[in-house]
Formats: structure tokens, sequence, C-alpha cells
């Protein structure tokens, strides 16, 4: 029993002496993140449709665990619309061009990114991060949009693979804000590596998409690194 009670009182004041270096040295930083989200394929070439970039959005939260030095881990829970826009002729029976109108693929997604992030400054931080992503997919839809044709929504959600895997690289800036806060911008490129059909034929082309992210955030610091 005496033993037992040196053991919990040694155990209790190596705690008490540690606890603020341990304090010091694992911060950890959560906040809020969103701004547009520009978004294409890669991989995919259809006769006579000409894909651009989407213009959609991503939102969600963002946890960082800083390591000693100017190091961290840098994860979250990103909700993100992608895909893109393709100009397609629509044509009659016969064959005769109707109007020329817009094919467009989106698809929503939890993305989930996992980056090891290098902070250089004090008063100004500028980083840099580069890691991965899974994203999985909520829904998808196939719209056709035409200036003399009514226009077609169709969801597709069963015709792709409910995930996808990328790497993702991005810079920023953050300013500190009163200690404890921090407000950032960064930009952030996804790359996506799974080619998204579901039952891909011999001849079809894969299909995989890429974002670029703007995103502003909104931190919380707790402790310091």
């Amino acid at each position: 029993m005496k033993i037992r009670k040196k053991y919990c009182t040694g155990l209790i004041c190596f705690l008490l002496a540690f606890s603020p270096l341990l304090a010091q040295q694992n911060r950890f930083t959560i906040g809020i993140s969103g701004g547009p989200s520009f978004s294409n394929f890669h991989g995919l070439k259809q006769r006579g449709v000409d894909y651009k970039d989407g213009n959609y959005f991503a939102a969600g939260v963002s946890f960082q665990y800083n390591l000693p030095k100017i190091l961290s881990l840098t994860s979250g829970f990103l909700y993100e619309r992608k895909g893109g826009l393709g100009q397609i002729p629509f044509t009659n029976a016969q064959g005769a061009l109707i109007s020329m109108g817009t094919l467009e693929l989106r698809y929503d997604y939890a993305v989930i990114p996992l980056m090891l992030r290098a902070t250089f400054g004090k008063k100004v931080n500028l980083f840099v991060n580069a890691g991965g992503y899974a994203a999985f997919l909520n829904s998808a839809q196939q719209r056709f949009l035409a200036t003399k044709l009514p226009s077609i929504s169709q969801n597709t959600t069963d015709a792709f693979k409910r995930y996808d895997l990328g790497t993702s690289a991005g810079a920023g800036i953050g300013v500190p804000i009163a200690k404890v806060f921090l407000i950032s911008l960064e930009a952030r490129y996804n790359l996506g590596l799974v080619n998204l059909i579901s039952h891909p034929s011999s001849g079809d082309n894969p299909l995989k998409v890429r974002s670029l992210n703007v995103l502003l955030s909104f931190c919380y610091q707790l402790g310091k690194r």
C-alpha cells in the first residue's frame, strides 16, 4: 500500500512539473473554413465536348496539431462540390443543329484531408502544405442546359464510385489576432487519382476530377507551440 501511495504521489508530481512543458509543445488549432472551388476533369476526352472549369464551393472545419519547431499536421472535414461544364451541340432527329448547350457534371463530396504543413514567421505566418485526401460521394448530378430547349436534370449517383483519393498541395498566409485567434487565406490544389466511373468499359477514358480551393479560415489556437 505504501509503495502504491509513493508511486501515485510521484506520478502526480511528475505531471504537475511537466504539464506546462507539455502544453507548450502540444498546441492544437481548430477553425472553420470556406470559399470558392474551381473544378474540372483530367483524363476525360469526349468527341465534340469541350470541358471547362465549374465554379463551386467548399466549406467545413479544420484541425491542426503543431509539432515542435515549424511543422504541423493538418486535417479536417470539408463539404466540397466538384465537377465541370462541357459545351455540346444539340441536334434534331435529322442531325441538324438546334442549339449549342451546356452539359454539367457535378459531384458533392465529404472530404477528409491530411497534410504536413511548414509555417514560417511570427507576426505574419507564411505556410506551405502537402499531403493527400479521401473523399466520399454524397450525390452526383448531370444537367443539360440549352437556350431553345427545356433543361434536364438527372441523378447519376449510382453510376459513380462512392469514394475518391488524391493528392493535395497548397500555400497561404495567416495573421494572428488577440493571441489566441488566427485568420488565414490558403490556395489548395487537389488532384484526384481514382477513375470515378463505377463500371468503365475497355474503351472509356478515365474520369478523374481536380479542384482549386481558395479557403478563408478563422481559427482558435489552444496552448502554445
